[in-house]
């Protein structure tokens, strides 16, 4: 043999394809479909716990909470520990006790700090190191199953949790980018309110009357939006007589600690209860530009009204007065209104009351006396 000739091959050059799909194409369809096929199989291989996902997708959640819950269980948050590993600089201690490295287990969990806020909070949850469930992961799995519990009470303990977490991160933020202080009070008061009403949302059986019990995922974000940090909050209400007419309007407003700083009252005839309440919103608008802020929140139990005021449609005789409100509304640079339940605004209702049976300053609501603020007429 003197040489071996060698031949171009015909053959066509390699190349990768899918093999879950007939023609090779990696398509999401037949991704999903593996997943959902090996599922049980890849949840025990694997320390991502797919049924755990499930629960999390399956929970009476907001999509923002969701998506947040999911980057902290996936370990995908920006972190000192994650950023430490990608050769980063800067300061990787945790922001709440300058001491140990920032991971998610001690940020969320195991710092003295977020330890005190658990244990002071309305679930009163106790954080020790030594007991189950133990790890990131297995904790998050757990409060998840409570989610999307039957039990009444184990739902309200999850969906307080997972507020918590919202809201200790959004601490974090403040603390390390805004330099602002991080207030237990404050996210204890904020997440235990935002639960409440994502709870009154979901569950039927604490549906307002006026609340759709096939209320979606995007109404309720609509609704039920994230409170921005520096907002002030106001609430209005108004107490209506059917026979005279008569109207008492008031609003009260709270800063982001929950101090009272203003409030408001006016009394007049309204034709019926839904401009009763829309003029109870002008009052609130009125009062926001009085205290001279910048962002609000402004929170009604009329669930009509906060639609109309949101952009939707609504009666003729109302839509002058929308159009004023919205008008006014326009000197802040943040302004949104929300439907909250008559169980939390009870406060505003008393006020109301009172301005329509004109009542002196004696008979003013508790919540006023205590707080010695006295409304101002508008």
């Amino acid at each position: 043999m003197q040489e071996i000739v060698v031949r171009p091959a015909t053959a066509p050059a390699d190349k990768m394809i899918w093999a879950m799909e007939r023609f090779g194409k990696l398509t999401v369809k037949t991704v999903y479909a593996y997943l959902k096929n090996n599922e049980k199989e890849m949840g025990q291989s694997s320390s991502v716990n797919y049924i755990a996902l499930k629960h999390l997708w399956a929970a009476p959640l907001p999509s923002y909470l969701q998506m947040f819950l999911w980057k902290l269980y996936m370990h995908v948050l920006p972190l000192g520990d994650r950023l430490a590993e990608k050769n980063m600089k800067g300061d990787f201690s945790c922001p709440f006790c300058n001491r140990e490295m920032e991971t998610a287990e001690h940020l969320f969990f195991t710092c003295d700090w977020t330890r005190a806020v658990w244990f002071c909070s309305q679930v009163g949850l106790r954080i020790n190191t030594t007991q189950q469930p133990h790890g990131l992961r297995n904790r998050i799995e757990l409060y998840l199953s409570w989610c999307t519990s039957k039990d009444r009470d184990q739902c309200m303990a999850g969906t307080h949790i997972m507020y918590l977490l919202h809201y200790i991160w959004r601490a974090r933020n403040e603390l390390k980018f805004d330099k602002r202080n991080a207030n237990r009070d404050r996210i204890i008061r904020q997440s235990r309110v935002m639960a409440d009403k994502c709870l009154d949302a979901f569950r039927e059986d604490s549906l307002s009357s006026q609340l759709p019990s096939n209320l979606s995922r995007n109404s309720l974000e609509k609704l039920f939006p994230e409170i921005p940090i520096d907002s002030i909050v106001i609430r209005f209400d108004a107490s209506y007589d059917r026979n005279t007419g008569w109207t008492g309007a008031a609003a009260i407003a709270s800063n982001s600690e929950g101090d009272m700083v203003g409030a408001a009252v006016r009394r007049f005839k309204a034709q019926d209860i839904g401009a009763a309440e829309m003029g109870a919103a002008e009052v609130a608008v009125l009062l926001g530009r009085q205290l001279k802020h910048d962002s609000y929140v402004f929170e009604g139990d009329n669930l009509d009204v906060i639609k109309a005021l949101q952009g939707a449609a609504c009666p003729w005789t109302l839509e002058v007065l929308k159009t004023h409100i919205n008008s006014l509304s326009q000197t802040f640079s943040s302004c949104m209104f929300f439907w909250i339940s008559r169980i939390y605004n009870g406060d505003a209702d008393s006020l109301a009351k009172w301005a329509n049976h004109q009542l002196g300053n004696s008979d003013l609501p508790k919540c006023m006396l205590d707080n010695f603020c006295f409304p101002a007429h508008l």
